[in-house]
């Protein structure tokens, strides 16, 4: 069997196949009945993210990864986050993940609205951190590549690049990933690291 996509990158990828699993449970767009326990979570969210965050940057050499994932934590640590994702939960009388979803959706379209062209890049960076305060919402454990043992190339129906904020990738030999492409955030992560992928 042949599967065609789009190549990123140059070289040749050897190893097996490991299935990553990125995919989040469905936004849960009915009533919250504890307003203050969803409040709880969704903060409880956030410092976990940030302190991944943290951890991830202490244990970088390169610059690059560095300074995105410095960037990724700015973005947590500023003081309106918490309020205004607390706002949300009050007004809609929504679930946590509803919250998060929204504020981040809206913080995109900002990014994506604007007429520079670096911010506008780093909504692709605002879709990954709202990936990974997802993720600490719904207790799912993320994908780590510090504990891989073997040459392998991973494969993923969406790959985020938050996969990639680690120095020990020496056995991730490639990357395939149903969606994203030469442009997409991943792609250009990527790219600058070597990484031999296919998309699309």
């Amino acid at each position: 069997m042949k599967l065609l996509g789009i190549k990123v990158g140059n070289g040749l990828g050897l190893g097996k196949c490991l299935f990553v699993d990125t995919q989040l449970p469905n936004i849960n767009q009915g009533s919250a009945t504890d307003l203050n326990e969803e409040i709880t979570k969704v903060n409880d969210a956030i410092d976990k993210s940030i302190k991944d965050y943290e951890d991830i940057i202490a244990s970088l050499d390169d610059e690059d990864l560095k300074s995105l994932t410095e960037f990724n934590k700015n973005v947590l640590i500023s003081p309106s986050i918490k309020k205004e994702m607390e706002n949300i939960i009050n007004d809609k009388k929504c679930y946590g993940d509803l919250a998060i979803d929204v504020y981040f959706n809206n913080k995109i379209k900002q990014l994506e609205s604007l007429d520079n062209n670096y911010l506008k890049e780093r909504a692709k960076d605002v879709k990954d951190i709202r990936h990974k305060v997802l993720s600490k919402y719904y207790n799912v454990v993320e994908f780590n590549p510090d504990n891989l043992k073997e040459d392998v190339v991973l494969v993923s129906r969406e790959m985020t690049a938050n996969v990639l904020l680690t120095d020990n990738l020496k056995y991730v030999k490639g990357i395939v990933s149903e969606l994203g492409g030469k442009t997409s955030h991943i792609g250009i992560l990527t790219t600058s690291l070597g990484i031999p992928s296919v998309f699309g």
